[in-house]
C-alpha cells in the first residue's frame, strides 16, 4: 500500500514533462502486478498531473475531445502514449536543431580589404548619382 502512495505523491512540478514521466515509471515499477491500480486509476491519477502541463495543451486537449466528442474511452495507455510521443518529438527537434546548428556554415564575410591592396569601398548606384 504503502507503493501505491508513492505513486499517488509522484507530481508534475515546473511543467517538467520528462521527469514527472521518469518519476512515475520508477513508482509504477516499484509496484508488483498483484498490487497494480487498475488503468482506470492510474488514468485518473496521470491525468491530474498531466492536464497541468502548458507544453502538452494541445494534445491534451484532442485527448478529451475524443472522448467527448467521439465516444472514445479515457485510455491510461493511450494518455500514457500521448506524452511520450510528445517527449520523443521534442528531443527529436532539440537533437536536429544542435545538428542543424553545428553544421551550419558561417555567413560568408565581406572583405572589404584586398590583402595588401587599399580599402575598396562600393558605392551604390543611387548613392553614386546624388553624390556626382
Amino acid at each position: 500500500m504503502r507503493l501505491f502512495e508513492d505513486l499517488k505523491a509522484v507530481a508534475l512540478k515546473g511543467d517538467n514533462l520528462r521527469a514527472f514521466q521518469t518519476d512515475w515509471d520508477f513508482a509504477l515499477e516499484q509496484i508488483s502486478d498483484a498490487d497494480r491500480p487498475s488503468d482506470q486509476i492510474l488514468e485518473n491519477l496521470y491525468r491530474e498531473q498531466i492536464e497541468k502541463s502548458h507544453q502538452i495543451k494541445g494534445p491534451y486537449d484532442l485527448y478529451k475531445q475524443a472522448a467527448t466528442f467521439e465516444g472514445k474511452p479515457l485510455s491510461y495507455e493511450r494518455l500514457y502514449d500521448m506524452v511520450e510521443i510528445h517527449l520523443e518529438d521534442r528531443e527529436k527537434k532539440k537533437l536536429r536543431e544542435q545538428h542543424d546548428k553545428k553544421n551550419a556554415y558561417p555567413a560568408k564575410r565581406t572583405n572589404s580589404r584586398t590583402p595588401g591592396g587599399p580599402t575598396k569601398h562600393k558605392i551604390g548606384p543611387l548613392i553614386f548619382s546624388i553624390l556626382f
